[in-house]
């Protein structure tokens, strides 16, 4: 009898999977057959979900974008709307590592693809985290985008230099923006 297969759970398998494989390795550090070999599949089980690496990338980044935001707005949930940016703030240092992973994997998909393809991908990631953070934040779209240019940079910057500023030294720099909004 055949075995039944949700796809659209394999398929979650493979970007976790294909995440954290280029998250730690890049993407040019990792193959099909690398990653097949560590989801314990064979390389055609790949290509029956993926048409090949590129393929998963493009998929994979905006399925981040959603899945971190997702989180995020977890988190928040039942925190009355002062309190959020603290709680969120909270939320991204202890999750820092995976965030800036997915940021570094940002640089990667605006590297390795085209930037007709790769522009929209990189826009459709922003928009929901900017989507969220409004929602999550009670901000307007310009307030939304000003929070998540600094998360960005916090990211960023923190994967330059280890010792820089992590979240929560800019609780002090923003928790007087947000207050005077209410």
């Amino acid at each position: 009898m055949p075995r039944i297969v949700d796809h659209d759970a394999q398929r979650e398998r493979v970007l976790e999977a294909a995440w954290a494989a280029f998250s730690t390795h890049g993407y040019d550090g990792v193959s099909m057959r690398s990653l097949a070999t560590g989801l314990g599949v064979s390389t055609g089980s790949l290509y029956h979900y993926f048409q090949d690496k590129e393929e998963i990338l493009r998929v994979m980044l905006p399925w981040a974008a959603r899945r971190d935001a997702g989180r995020a707005a977890v988190n928040v949930q039942g925190v009355s709307t002062p309190d959020r940016l603290d709680v969120l703030l909270a939320w991204m240092e202890a999750h820092e590592l995976p965030l800036a992973r997915t940021v570094m994997l940002t640089f990667e998909v605006k590297r390795v693809m085209a930037p007709e393809v790769a522009g929209p991908l990189i826009a459709e990631a922003l928009s929901t985290w900017k989507h969220a953070l409004g929602a999550l934040l009670g901000l307007d779209p310009a307030g939304a985008a000003l929070v998540l240019s600094m998360a960005l940079g916090v990211l960023v910057h923190r994967e330059l230099d280890p010792n820089g500023p992590g979240p929560s030294a800019h609780r002090a720099l923003l928790s007087p923006l947000m207050a005077r909004r209410d």
